[in-house]
């Protein structure tokens, strides 16, 4: 099996954790919620090591890897509000972070990163490991807790938003920090 697929397999992974991650939080079983988001968590990490380690990065790749974090992320972010954990308006914040960024990309035809954006999903899936491991050990968490991660998050996913629609009305031509030569061209 050529080494991108495995990458792409690897990627997938996250897309089935969502509904084990939802069905072991909603009984309760919170070192299982931790093995599962540990697992996504290690998921995305591989895939991208082991994309790169081929030499063939595919645009079908990053763009796979960024749907699998944007929906395993926004599926338990809205799981948290919808449960009462979150504050019930914090979904729509990843929700803005992803759109403004698929605007952005197809705005520029390229897969562009930013700044704040390219640690999306670091940011989001370390939270919601940490929580993971925390609710191990101190099943009911305080709703200060909760909050608190909720407002940070909410605060991240906006200010992403606002860089991805600042740098979507900036010249398309122009090469960004990330690489100097250019992105995968969206054609």
């Amino acid at each position: 099996m050529p080494l991108w697929a495995l990458a792409q397999g690897i990627t997938s992974l996250r897309i089935f954790a969502i509904p084990l991650v939802i069905y072991f939080e909603l009984r309760a079983d919170y070192p299982a919620v931790l093995i599962t988001v540990a697992a996504a968590v290690l998921s995305d990490i591989l895939d991208g090591a082991i994309a790169r380690r081929s030499g063939i990065t595919r645009l079908f790749g990053k763009m796979f890897d960024f749907a699998a974090d944007f929906l395993f992320v926004l599926a338990l972010v809205i799981y948290y509000s919808l449960d009462g954990h979150f504050i019930p308006c914090v979904w729509t914040t990843p929700l803005a972070a992803g759109v403004s960024y698929l605007v952005l990309c197809v705005r520029r035809k390229e897969f562009a990163r930013t700044r704040l954006g390219r640690w999306n999903g670091t940011l989001a899936l370390g939270g919601i490991l940490v929580l993971a491991g925390i609710r191990v050990f101190y099943p009911a968490l305080p709703p200060a807790v909760w909050q608190w991660v909720s407002v940070v998050l909410s605060a991240w996913f906006l200010a992403a938003a606002v860089e991805n629609i600042a740098a979507s009305r900036k010249n398309p031509n122009k090469k960004t920090l990330d690489n100097p030569a250019g992105y995968d061209k969206i054609e």
